[in-house]
């Protein structure tokens, strides 16, 4: 498992975790000490690693296939009702300006061919 140390806690639980033979990284260490967390997200799943956190919402979730979808909560579960409120306002966004919507998960969505206005 590779971990990935958030900046609000000190480099010291990053060595423990060396020393232990875990793969652990600080995001000062990496020069991300004024990253985003949507940066540090999109480091840690490109890289595969577990973020160790501080943050007020520390789960994170991303749609990768949709730019810019993504969101945060207190738990697991607040963080699947915030993607999904993520997901409807990307789509109803997407669809109200004919926006191409590309494949997610293997499932393609099409829109209704006009809108109603």
């Amino acid at each position: 498992m590779k971990f990935l140390i958030d900046n609000q806690l000190p480099v010291a639980p990053r060595k423990f975790l060396t020393r232990a033979g875990f793969g652990a990284e600080h995001v000062l260490e990496l020069g991300m000490g004024k990253a985003s967390d949507f940066e540090i997200g999109q480091y840690a799943s490109r890289e595969e690693r577990v973020i160790i956190t501080k943050d007020e919402e520390p789960y994170y979730g991303e749609i990768p296939e949709l730019q810019g979808v993504w969101a945060t909560g207190k738990s697991l579960e607040g963080c699947r009702r915030n993607l999904a409120e993520a997901l409807e306002d990307w789509l109803f966004f997407s669809i109200a300006r004919g926006l191409p919507i590309p494949p997610v998960g293997g499932i393609e969505l099409k829109p209704p061919e006009a809108i109603a206005s």
